[in-house]
């Protein structure tokens, strides 16, 4: 686009000018105007233009260049601002996939914001510029003014950047928005960006993300050398930070952050909790710290804190008296990069048949299965509450409200429902004589009486009260096995994907594990199908845990060995799928009691593991498993 083009007048002209303007140099007539008075805008405006002309003058007389600003070379820069942070940003970078470690691109940008990017594979180089802001806190407390929000915009894309999907030719500029952190460690800065948003941009999916390993969406690490020498540990004390990497000997590189933290409601399920966000404040410095424990362990921490070159993790951190790092509890994210603190009490009350849950009403006749009359009761266990309604003085109806979903989950029917250590999995309540598990399976009758009340032992036996007519009775029963909870946890971990709900689902196996399975699982969970026989509602499930596992059906026989080892003889096989710790696939097949016609192959790291599909146990109750790891 063509620009216009203006001469700049000299310093006497342009005062002429105004001085024949204000004397009514023209045809028309112009009344006279008094400017020698203090309050007169006219002459406040004369006075400002003729002290700029003056200046002008004195700048052109001069020929003096204005000097540059001195870049920040402190070890605690001023980041306040965002040319606080283009100062510290200007230089050459080296851009490094967080994923694999690998550097395949180069970043270089001026103290103005002006920036220039050259991936090696195609040496094609990019222009543009970056900028820095404050993104708008949702928390009145929040004064910081350090930028936490980043826009890097990109200029004349050329054909070779530009994604199939986005049609062939030019692109003149694209730009990508996203939360970005950054400081300096002892020999190194770094800078991360990460990309925010419902989807993906044109900048991020075509330029910047490395073209190599084009299903990375954990954005952009880049690195350069520093001298600096003397950042120290913090020893005996608990903070939040970000985690950037480890080094060959386990020794995690970590920056303390400022956390500005406040009360949330969760989209879609209502839930009540304590969200923060975290920017650079108090401390530039990324200082390396020791562990005092083996991570790999550690079950609380992401599984990326020992696979990956680079964690990049907002955590809870304490450490020991010498500084040694003695926990760690991984920040779940709740969305765009506000983190989730934990949850709020939740305020839930209730009217005739309307249950209220953080403001929100639910009545049960539209919610819920019902054939009750009002609610009587109201109870929080763990992440669920009960919400008790009466139907006759002999029954009652349980309705377990989820609080991971906002949603009731199941409806028990019966009477003096108990549980112990706060988890609803543990609940047995009656029907007339007889005691129902979570499952609604019958573990225990006692014959042609009501039950009254029921309670736990220390021995996990039950201490039951029930009557006949004028007569009651008291019996303890046998110890009680506790139903399958691994399904369960894992149900509630697809639901709310945290680091607690992973960790109690996990603490649920013996040993290392290489994956684990569900025999058509009573539990709703999030997973994909991917063969299904219409001849069968038999369902069997493979939840991968650990990342990488590569997962195939195979039909066929299974062949013993003289000393038990099974092989398996494949006949046909199937699609293979790359599965991330956590993930599942379903298969719809018929699962026999007898000889399997169906396997699960999987690899891990190389080592390939065998899982027939067939009868988990013929004991009842049980419908999951962990696979071991192999030794």
């Amino acid at each position: 686009m063509k620009k216009n083009t203006f001469k700049k007048l000299p310093a006497t002209a342009l005062l002429l000018s105004l001085v024949l303007l204000i004397a009514g140099c023209t045809d028309n007539t112009i009344p006279s105007v008094d400017v020698s008075t203090d309050d007169n805008p006219l002459a406040s405006i004369i006075d400002n233009v003729i002290s700029d002309i003056e200046q002008d003058t004195i700048s052109q007389n001069d020929a003096e260049p204005e000097p540059e600003p001195a870049p920040v070379v402190d070890d605690e820069p001023d980041i306040s601002t965002e040319q606080g942070v283009l100062n510290f940003m200007e230089g050459e970078w080296t851009v490094a996939d967080p994923e694999t470690g690998r550097d395949y691109a180069e970043f270089k940008v001026d103290k103005k914001g002006h920036f220039t990017f050259r991936r090696k594979n195609d040496k094609i180089t990019l222009d543009g510029w970056v900028s820095f802001y404050k993104r708008t806190g949702a928390a009145a407390s929040d004064k910081s003014t350090v930028p936490d929000f980043c826009t890097l915009t990109f200029l004349n894309v050329p054909d070779e950047y530009i994604h199939d999907a986005y049609g062939p030719g030019k692109v003149d500029e694209t730009y990508t928005d996203g939360n970005f952190y950054f400081g300096s460690a002892d020999g190194e800065d770094l800078f991360y960006y990460i990309e925010v948003g419902n989807g993906t941009s044109l900048a991020y999916e075509s330029i910047i993300r490395n073209p190599e390993n084009p299903d990375s969406y954990k954005g952009i690490v880049m690195h350069r050398k520093n001298d600096k020498t003397d950042n120290k540990t913090i020893a005996s004390s608990s903070f939040y930070g970000w985690l950037w990497k480890k080094d060959a000997a386990g020794s995690l590189y970590i920056q303390k952050l400022k956390e500005t933290s406040f009360e949330a409601n969760e989209d879609y399920t209502n839930r009540r909790f304590t969200a923060a966000y975290f920017n650079v404040e108090d401390d530039f410095g990324i200082v390396k710290y020791k562990t005092g424990f083996d991570i790999s362990l550690l079950s609380k921490v992401d599984s990326y804190l020992y696979d990956s070159d680079y964690q990049l993790m907002m955590c809870h951190f304490t450490t020991g008296p010498k500084g040694e790092i003695t926990d760690i509890d991984k920040l779940d994210m709740s969305m765009y990069f506000i983190y989730d603190l934990g949850d709020l009490e939740p305020q839930f009350a209730f009217d005739g048949m309307v249950f209220t849950y953080n403001g929100m009403d639910y009545p049960l006749d539209s919610f819920s299965e019902t054939v009750g009359n009002a609610i009587m009761a109201c109870y929080k266990v763990s992440d669920k509450i009960v919400v008790e309604v009466h139907v006759n003085p002999h029954m009652s109806e349980y309705h377990i409200f989820d609080m991971n979903t906002g949603q009731f989950e199941k409806v028990l029917y019966g009477g003096s429902i108990t549980w112990k250590d706060d988890d609803i999995y543990t609940a047995v309540y009656s029907q007339f004589g007889d005691i129902l598990n979570y499952n609604e399976d019958v573990i225990y009758k006692l014959g042609d009486v009501e039950i009254y009340e029921i309670s736990y032992t220390d021995n996990n036996e039950l201490y039951v009260i029930s009557k006949d007519g004028d007569n009651t009775y008291e019996e303890v029963t046998d110890p009680i096995e506790d139903i399958e909870k691994a399904e369960y946890y894992y149900s509630d971990y697809t639901h709310r994907r945290s680091a607690k709900n992973w960790s109690r689902f996990i603490a649920e196996a013996e040993g290392p594990s290489a994956a684990f399975v569900m025999e058509n699982p009573q539990r709703q969970y999030y997973g994909e199908t991917v063969i299904e026989d219409p001849n069968t509602s038999d369902r069997f499930v493979f939840v991968a845990l650990n990342n990488d596992t590569k997962v195939k059906l195979a039909s066929g026989q299974p062949v013993f060995s003289p000393d038990g080892t099974m092989t398996w003889n494949s006949e046909e096989e199937y699609e293979e799928y790359t599965l991330e710790k956590g993930e599942a696939l379903e298969y719809n097949v018929v699962i026999p009691e007898g000889v399997p016609s169906y396997c699960i192959i999987f690899t891990i790291n190389g080592k390939e593991y065998l899982c027939p599909i067939a009868t988990l146990s013929g004991k009842e109750g049980i419908s999951c498993r962990f696979i071991p790891k192999a030794k």
